[in-house]
């Protein structure tokens, strides 16, 4: 049972094509998407609790913890009545139908939900948004999901603890929307950098929709969990890539983004630096990785098939695109990092690999040397932020 669940966390991080461009305000659908049968949560630690950050400006759930162990998901139609001024800057409130029941509880709060909106021509190019009731166009902050790239879906953040994030963001202004992206396959041919580009073109169209989606496209940050987190640093650190030049109205939007938040993340998807960097103290080495099962996922993440391709100078060239430790560059956004694995030693099976603390440890190294401003709970490393500031708040004080 365990191996089943570490083996599909770990697949849903690897993968990337980019879709084609679809008008998003112009497709909702009247079903919901199925929540897939093997839901993967980072977020279930009952323990955070988000700090008193300028209570003036900041709305706090009633529950104080942002990742509690359950959730009640009664959802009744609450989500009418939501009106929005675009008087000053053309921005129009969606003129589509909401899909509503929400999928959560919104406990009074005032705000629209739309449901698998297309950024894509693919089955999984679609995503859901909340829309908070607003006089002026609203932050944003958008959700990758986890599952090791061969599992997961957009739904899986409207349980456990998800909610709490949402109804935070809400309630300060802040919208909400959850992404799926295309899963490997077997096999897979092109690898990590499909799933990777898929959300940067989801990105890109939201902000080409920004106006009929009331969204104010300068402030956006991105986060998820495990593969969510990986897809969420690779965006948020690298370059800008939009193309200024191109045809397609969707890739001249940018992609740089306010704030990153990662949760349980893989540190890279440069695998040779698990052997090299993160886990060298333990002398752990790729042969090992593979003689434990792992040499098909290391294949997946490249598309290739043997270790010797890993070798490779096209991989080699692939591995370094695709390595988020190398993008640390003082221009980054903030970053917040959660690993709430509670062993730093020797990782002992699959799931250990990919969040072992380590991970997260790498990251903090790397933002602290570049200078990039950065929140880390870390507590198996003893590691907490002193500001006791949680993701809403960092969330919120980026975005406002």
């Amino acid at each position: 049972m365990k191996l089943t669940f570490f083996l599909l966390f770990v697949f849903t991080v690897f993968q990337g094509c980019v879709p084609t461009s679809k008008d998003i305000s112009k497709y909702i659908s009247e079903k919901g998407s199925e929540v897939n049968d093997s839901k993967i949560d980072a977020h279930n630690d009952s323990d955070n609790v988000d700090a008193d950050v300028d209570d003036d400006k900041i709305q706090h759930d009633d529950d104080q913890s942002i990742y509690p162990d359950s959730e009640n998901n009664d959802h009744p139609d609450e989500t009418n009545d939501f009106e929005g001024d675009d008087s000053d800057n053309g921005y129009e409130v969606p003129d589509f139908p909401p899909s509503d029941p929400s999928p959560i509880d919104l406990e009074g709060i005032k705000a629209r939900f739309y449901q698998n909106i297309e950024y894509g021509d693919h089955e999984r190019h679609l995503f859901d948004i909340f829309i908070p009731e607003s006089t002026a166009p609203t932050p944003l902050v958008i959700f990758f999901h986890g599952g090791g790239f061969i599992a997961g879906d957009k739904s899986d953040i409207y349980e456990m603890g998800g909610p709490f994030i949402i109804r935070g963001l809400l309630r300060n202004g802040i919208s909400f929307a959850s992404i799926n992206y295309r899963l490997f396959e077997n096999p897979e041919e092109e690898g990590v950098i499909k799933p990777l580009t898929d959300a940067v073109r989801a990105l890109q169209s939201i902000r080409n929709e920004s106006r009929s989606l009331f969204i104010d496209k300068e402030k956006i940050a991105l986060c998820g969990g495990s593969a969510g987190a990986g897809i969420s640093l690779w965006i948020g650190l690298n370059d800008e890539m939009a193309d200024p030049e191109s045809d397609d109205p969707v890739e001249r939007e940018s992609t740089r983004v306010r704030a990153i938040g990662a949760f349980e993340t893989q540190a890279t998807y440069d695998i040779v630096k698990w052997e090299t960097e993160l886990y060298e103290p333990f002398g752990i080495t790729i042969q090992m990785l593979i003689n434990l099962g792992l040499g098909n996922m290391i294949y997946q993440m490249y598309g290739i098939s043997s270790k010797e391709e890993l070798y490779s100078d096209e991989i080699k060239e692939y591995r370094k695109k695709v390595d988020m430790l190398s993008l640390f560059s003082p221009d980054d956004p903030p970053v917040y990092v959660e690993n709430n694995y509670n062993d730093a030693g020797r990782p002992w099976d699959f799931y250990a690999f990919l969040h072992h603390p380590f991970h997260a440890e790498a990251l903090m190294n790397e933002a602290q040397a570049a200078g990039v401003e950065g929140v880390f709970y870390i507590p198996a490393l003893d590691i907490s932020d002193p500001s006791g500031e949680r993701f809403v708040d960092f969330a919120v004080r980026h975005l406002k």
